[in-house]
This record gives structure tokens, sequence and C-alpha cells, in this order.
């Protein structure tokens, strides 16, 4: 990584550093989970500076500085009330910000941005999504929610179903899956939104075996892990791409899915988790993902200020 613990992609992260954050993240489970408390930030300050809508990542970061004895700064429509209205750049906001704030976590529409934004900061800069490029922090809440259901990542065979060409998530997921010994990556794109060569290419170049199919029920059976992914709309020029041809866990797919496997959503859903899917235990997108969003950002934050002190 930088000089300074920027936190912008998930290439960047070793096993040793994501086994680190585990291994905190389960010191402050077992200290309470949501109702933990210290004092570790006291006296610092984090803007969230979110250009994108979000729910589950901004308000995981509020609570998780919160929590570490920190102040949050967050605004509504910052596109609206910050000089990006007037034509500042990016990179000059974010300069701004880090004379005034202690760490910046960013949420922008453009790919590769995040990086411009670290260069011109002073602080800390976590991405919390850039476009359709990467969402690194949601890697590490996926990859253990998988260790915490399964008791290990090695080994496993994972299936990826949806949008793989916008979603973020899936690309984040896949380059921190590289560092485990995966049994094999399993793809089941939108017809129409297939996986970046570059991102299989990745977890081929880490010694993974990868396979794309278009048949979802028959590759299902395979699966420790189900990571299932909605139609990114908001980034299509076509709405035509609707989530109709898009892969879809039901009933029957339930019913040929392992007993023991997991399914995870990086939220929000649409049509492509049926109500069935949602009421099944295996799924874990209300329940462990969004708990462990807030325990694992509790532990990267208390480690990136430990490193700035």
């Amino acid at each position: 990584m930088d000089a300074l613990p920027h936190i912008l992609t998930a290439q960047a992260f070793s096993k040793e550093f994501l086994e680190s954050v585990f291994a905190r993240t389960d010191e402050m489970v077992a200290r309470g989970g949501k109702h933990y408390r210290s004092d570790a930030l006291c006296g610092k300050k984090v803007f969230l500076l979110f250009l994108e809508p979000s729910t589950r990542t901004r308000e995981s970061f509020a609570a998780a500085a919160l929590a570490l004895g920190a102040s949050v700064r967050s605004l509504d429509n910052p596109k609206e009330t910050m000089s990006l209205k007037k034509g500042e750049t990016l990179s000059e906001t974010v300069y701004t910000l880090s004379r005034y704030y202690d760490a910046i976590v960013l949420r922008q529409s453009e790919a590769y941005v995040a990086r411009e934004a670290a260069l011109a900061s002073s602080v800390p800069v976590i991405n919390a999504g850039d476009g359709p490029n990467e969402h690194p922090t949601q890697a590490i809440l996926d990859l253990y929610t998988v260790r915490e259901w399964h008791k290990k990542i090695d080994g496993l065979t994972v299936l990826i179903a949806g949008d793989l060409m916008y979603g973020r998530t899936v690309h984040s997921l896949v380059y921190a899956l590289s560092l485990y010994k995966i049994k094999k990556l399993i793809f089941v794109p939108h017809p129409l939104l297939p996986l970046p060569r570059q991102v299989q290419k990745y977890a081929e170049l880490h010694g993974i075996p990868c396979e794309e199919t278009d048949c979802f029920w028959r590759a299902v059976p395979e699966a420790d892990v189900i990571y299932q992914t909605r139609v990114q709309k908001e980034r299509l020029k076509d709405e035509a791409v609707a989530a109709d041809s898009a892969p879809k866990i039901d009933e029957h797919i339930l019913a040929v899915t392992k007993k023991d496997a997991c399914i995870l959503h990086p939220l929000p859903h649409g049509g492509e988790l049926a109500r069935t899917a949602l009421e099944d235990p295996r799924t874990l997108c209300f329940s462990a993902q969004e708990d462990n969003g807030l325990f694992t950002r509790m532990a990267l934050l208390e480690m990136i200020f430990e490193q700035t002190n």
C-alpha cells in the first residue's frame, strides 16, 4: 500500500493483512459486537464523502467510527451543497477536507478516481465504491462472513452470479479470494453483463480454476458459497437490459443448493432474490453480512489509525 494506509483496491491486500483484520474483528465481536465501545479514535474526525447513494456502507462506517470514539461528519446530497457544484474538482475537495479531518471515506460514481483522491489527501482515504470498479471493504466483510459460516476460506467453491460487469463488489471479491486456495470460481453472468476479462485473468494468474456457465441450476450444487448480485441499472445506458435475464435464486435453486452452503448478496436486492431465498436461513445478507459490515469496519478503522499515530 502507499505511505499512508489508504484502502483503495483489494489488489493491494495481502493474506496477512486480511487475517489481521479478521483477528481484530473476532476480538471486537467477542467484546460486545455492536455494543463494543472504545476510545481508540477519541479526538479523531472522520468525513464520509458519499457522492452516490448508500445505506449499509455509509451507516456502518459512521457507526464504526462513533463506536471507537471518533466524531463523524457527512452531508446529504454533497454534490449540491459543496463546491463540486461550482466546478471544484474532486481532488481539490478531498485536499481541503484532509486539512480538517483525520480520514475520508469516499464513494463516487467514476471508476479509478479514488486513487486520484488519495494522491491529493494528507490523511487516509478509504474507497467505499468507485463506480463500476471496486468496493474493497465489502470484500473484507464478505470474506469474513464466509469464514464465519464455513470456519475456513481455503478449499471452497464459490459461485458468483448476476451483473458481473458493473458489480464492483464482485471485482473486489475476486481479487481478495485470489489470496486463498479456492477450489474453483464459477461465474454465472447476466448474458449482457459478463465479468471483465482482466478480473478473471487475475484469479487465473493466482492459480484459481475459473469456469463460466449460463446454466445456474446445474452449477449451484457444486457451490459452497453463492454470491448473488443485482443488475446495476444506474450504470446502464439502456435500461431495457433488465433483471429478467439475470440468474435468480428461487425455490428451484434452493432445492439443489448444498445444505451447508451460504448465500450472500451485497444489497440492495431486486428480483434476483425470491421471497423464499430471503427467508432461507442460508441467506446471510440481512443478518451476518450487515452485522459484519459494522464489525470489520470497526477493526479496519482502528488498524488504520494505529498506523497513522
